[in-house]
């Protein structure tokens, strides 16, 4: 997909839980200023080639965000690039937001992208941003 895209310096998102066959094979293979991942898979998928040379040519230092529970004790071109820092996250990873900074007239969603209300009790996001509504 971004295969030999030399200006990439940060992949975007890549959300996939589970990894299906060869889904990231090569997928940043060639990308020198890629200094950049997060994933959310936590595992693996060796048996699928999944992420075969999917980081071969990467930049030599950057950041390798993941959830807790993946593997990155293993680092080559085809999981963890080597050099790289590895950050566990650990779910949300923006700072929630103080309630009173909410805009009363603006749409807010909850975690799961649904459009909510003023009544709803949790966090919301407005704006971009992540706040807590406790009342």
């Amino acid at each position: 997909m971004f295969q030999g895209c030399t200006e990439l310096t940060t992949a975007p998102l890549l959300p996939a839980k589970t990894l299906a066959k060869t889904c990231y094979q090569r997928m940043f293979n060639g990308c020198s200023k890629l200094n950049n991942i997060k994933v959310n898979f936590t595992a693996w998928n060796e048996a699928e080639n999944s992420t075969q040379n999917w980081v071969e040519g990467v930049s030599a230092t950057g950041t390798f965000t993941c959830p807790a529970g993946l593997d990155t004790t293993l680092k080559d071109a085809s999981h963890v690039p080597v050099g790289w820092t590895v950050d566990i996250t650990t779910g949300i990873n923006t700072p929630v937001v103080d309630k009173n900074q909410l805009d009363p007239k603006g749409i807010m969603y909850n975690l799961s992208g649904q459009r909510v209300d003023e009544n709803y009790k949790g966090i919301v996001i407005q704006n971009g941003k992540k706040y807590l509504k406790k009342h």
